[in-house]
């Protein structure tokens, strides 16, 4: 299960099953109900790929707040498709750029495809390539303006 998914199809199919993935240290840590233990296990067998992108992007979710308004750092809001990381207020100025690109698209899995491409590229650069969350970011852009360019999208 997820062997063959891209880091970024596994968090959305771990978030869709309800799921909750978050970086506590240097530690990916999974919560959900027992009946998803097994895509749970899939997610930790891919820490190495999913702990950088999980990291980067945990930077833009907001903290999770209980029913009585008591906010917890360690217990992050898993990402919704409503709150993406691309579009709160304090993204970069590369990931509103992004955003504002992506928004032109008119097919919803075109759009989530491109996020996709903007936020792992970006996790790749910034993690594996060395580069600051500025250059990575700045990078992604350009390739996902070339991958819409391509796919007829821009």
């Amino acid at each position: 299960m997820g062997d063959n998914m891209t880091p970024t199809a596994l968090l959305r199919q771990a978030h869709e099953a309800g799921l909750t993935v978050f970086v506590r240290g240097d530690q990916l840590v999974v919560r959900g109900q027992p009946e998803q233990e097994p895509l749970a296990r899939a997610l930790l067998a891919r820490k190495a790929d999913l702990y950088p992108i999980v990291k980067a992007t945990m930077a833009f979710v907001p903290p999770a707040t209980d029913t009585t308004g008591t906010t917890d750092a360690n217990r992050p809001a898993p990402p919704s498709e409503a709150v993406l990381a691309l579009d709160l207020p304090d993204a970069s100025t590369w990931c509103r750029k992004a955003a504002a690109l992506i928004s032109t698209i008119g097919d919803r899995n075109a759009r989530l495809a491109m996020r996709e491409l903007f936020e792992e590229r970006a996790a790749v650069c910034e993690f594996c390539g060395n580069m600051t969350r500025d250059e990575a970011e700045r990078k992604a852009y350009h390739l996902l303006e070339q991958a819409m360019q391509r796919g007829g999208l821009a």
